[in-house]
């Protein structure tokens, strides 16, 4: 099990790390983080998406999409309840073969151009130019922090994370590198946090949110 605090920063703890099955097996990387809700309403970690066809999504056009194009699809979706740990890899409870991670006959598979209804994608999150309602710029999503719902978390990494906000601002970039402790502005280059409530609508690269009380 892996104890990491009551608010975690899902691209900088989780993206690109290895997965590792229950028999220390390594069986791919997060390549990205299904999210469950939506825009301004209640939104949680839903699962960890896995395989080219996840980490292409967030290669800058045309590149992307010349990738896009010479790998499947689909990817291998693996349900955050599985997650027993966070830390330097990610673990899982059961077996690479249990979870279908290691199966090619479309168990734990999903096609990335019918994602379930309902989900945002952490990638289509990430680098995302963030306005208000009357088309000012405030800066670019540098990470989305989630929270645990438990009042008293224990040790249990696997229970629901909450999509608390976005970072952005001078020092957000920073803070998605890992230079910054999470939850520590400093007290100079500090990001700037977004309440998720804020948020409005996520299309196209953009991030629209209503008013920010100052």
């Amino acid at each position: 099990m892996s104890a990491v605090g009551t608010q975690m920063d899902l691209a900088l703890r989780l993206l690109d790390d290895q997965l590792i099955d229950v028999e220390e097996h390594r069986c791919g990387r997060v390549d990205d983080v299904q999210l469950e809700g939506g825009p301004g309403i209640r939104t949680v970690v839903s699962a960890l998406l896995s395989g080219s066809a996840a980490w292409t999504n967030r290669v800058r056009r045309p590149f992307g999409a010349a990738i896009g194009g010479l790998a499947p699809a689909y990817v291998h979706c693996v349900p955050w309840s599985e997650v027993t740990g966070v830390g330097t890899a990610v673990r899982l409870a059961h077996t690479a073969g249990e979870i279908g991670l290691e199966a090619d006959d479309g168990r734990s598979v999903q096609w990335l151009g019918d994602l379930p209804r309902g989900t945002l994608l952490l990638s289509e999150l990430l680098g995302a130019r963030l306005v208000d309602t009357s088309g000012r710029r405030l800066g670019r999503v540098w990470d989305v922090r989630a929270e645990r719902e438990t009042e008293l978390p224990d040790e249990r990494v696997n229970e629901p994370w909450r999509v608390a906000g976005v970072i952005t601002g001078r020092g957000g970039w920073k803070e998605r590198i890992g230079l910054t402790p999470e939850g520590d502005a400093g007290e100079s280059e500090a990001f700037a946090f977004v309440p998720w409530e804020a948020v409005q609508e996520v299309a196209g690269g953009i991030v629209t949110v209503g008013h920010l009380a100052a």
